[in-house]
């Protein structure tokens, strides 16, 4: 049966500030509910996790052992949790944008400065290229977007006009690009 990991928050709680009091006061729980949380705990596990002198809980070998696994998972989850919370609010992340060498250098660069000063997780990484090897690169899904100035010559892409004369390029049917 795999470890509790609520009785494993109050051990790393209890190993971190080494006493049961003051992890009953970090947790809100009652002295006693750590108490019976770190000797299920110790019973799960088979050994000693604590030399107790006092109220103070002195980490054993075993103990010193699952605190360093206790660390690790904690953190990991922490990093998980941190890496979901940029996910949900597109806080993050990176854009790989392509386009035509007139629209690269006469259009995008205000358009790409206001996008990151919206979005300064976003990591954009812009190339120019001519109209044919952007139309491959967004086919391929080499890039998230292509830019074109003009009309893409490959049918399975269609194009959206913005801002003038600026195009977004689409994959028609996804189906049909190889």
């Amino acid at each position: 049966m795999p470890i509790n990991l609520n009785q494993l928050r109050v051990f790393e709680a209890v190993a971190r500030t080494g006493s049961f009091s003051k992890a009953a006061q970090e947790l809100a729980v009652t002295q006693p509910a750590v108490t019976i949380q770190i000797r299920q705990l110790e019973r799960h596990c088979g050994v000693p996790l604590f030399d107790r002198v006092r109220r103070r809980g002195k980490l054993t070998q075993a103990g010193q052992s699952l605190h360093e696994y206790a660390q690790r998972i904690f953190a990991l989850a922490e990093e998980a949790e941190q890496t979901l919370e940029l996910t949900r609010g597109v806080k993050a992340g990176r854009l790989r944008l392509t386009a035509s060498l007139t629209a690269a250098a006469y259009y995008l660069p205000p358009l790409v400065a206001a996008f990151k000063q919206r979005y300064p997780g976003i990591q954009v990484q812009l190339s120019a290229d001519n109209s044919r090897r952007v139309a491959e690169r967004v086919l391929t899904l080499g890039n998230d977007l292509g830019v074109l100035t003009g009309e893409p010559q490959n049918p399975n892409l269609q194009r959206e006009v913005k801002a003038g004369h600026l195009a977004r390029l689409r994959v028609r049917e996804p189906g049909l690009v190889r």
